[in-house]
């Protein structure tokens, strides 16, 4: 497996060629009952996370791929594929929608401030499968909108590509005490060159040595685990060695809410 590594003008990125598959449907009732469902689900705080580490049916289709100048768009497919752990509920049992109704799905997902419904799949790699087209198109947009709008590319320069051990150390601390609490955790991974990658932590548990993460990054098609090291100033992975730095917490946050908000009694 080969690696490209390229400029990205809003933001950077690290591409790596693999593929994703697609799953079948799954059973859901009535309104009220998918409602019902989908709050008795998020009731437990670990929901989301036990949504995206549980195999490959609610990560997004494809991998890590389009972007300027073709150079990937990891940031966005991640908050994307945050943003449907939290918010999106599945109504499989009903018509699917047309490419513009796919369109309003995604951007209501982006926006991150309602829980979604999506009718006619089971579950997120179904829906993006169908429609990846404009789901690539989408990320793309939403990439330029970002970086260019919003100033987006600064957030690659932020941050050293190695640090002290204490520091790390604190970081990781803090960082499992998030994810101990069930919430998925975006970081932006700073990496020694041009990149700046992304991923979602989704798991961690203390080791004798440091921690195992579970991590869900765009360049793979499943869930993946990486170690940290009591006294490492840096992990060392697939992008050799690099600190990740937590991010997207107010995004995280706007998820919670509106979650919450559907599901009050």
């Amino acid at each position: 497996m080969g690696s490209i590594w390229v400029k990205e003008f809003f933001g950077y990125c690290l591409v790596l060629g693999l593929g994703a598959g697609v799953s079948a449907p799954a059973r859901a009732g009535n309104a009220a009952e998918a409602r019902q469902e989908f709050c008795d689900s998020a009731a437990d705080p670990a929901f989301a996370q036990r949504r995206l580490g549980s195999g490959t049916d609610h990560l997004l289709a494809h991998v890590n791929d389009g972007g300027v100048a073709n150079s990937g768009v990891c940031w966005w497919h991640s908050r994307l594929t945050r943003a449907a752990a939290y918010l999106a509920l599945y109504r499989p049992e009903l018509p699917p929608p047309d490419r513009a109704g796919a369109k309003r799905i995604l951007a209501r997902l982006r926006a991150g401030t309602q829980v979604v419904e999506i009718p006619g799949f089971a579950n997120l790699r179904a829906f993006t499968a169908q429609y990846w087209d404009d789901v690539q198109e989408f990320l793309n947009g939403w990439q330029i909108l970002d970086g260019g709008l919003g100033n987006g590319w600064l957030i690659g320069l932020q941050g050293g590509t190695q640090t002290s051990a204490p520091l790390l150390e604190r970081g990781m601390d803090r960082l499992y005490a998030s994810v101990r609490q069930g919430r998925v955790m975006y970081q932006m991974l700073q990496i020694p060159g041009i990149p700046a990658h992304a991923w979602l932590v989704v798991a961690m548990s203390p080791t004798a040595t440091g921690y195992r993460m579970v991590v869900v990054d765009s360049n793979f098609g499943s869930p993946q685990e990486v170690n940290y090291t009591h006294g490492a100033e840096s992990l060392s992975w697939a992008y050799g060695r690099f600190v990740p730095y937590t991010m997207r917490s107010t995004e995280l946050s706007r998820h919670e809410s509106a979650v919450r908000s559907f599901c009050l009694p």
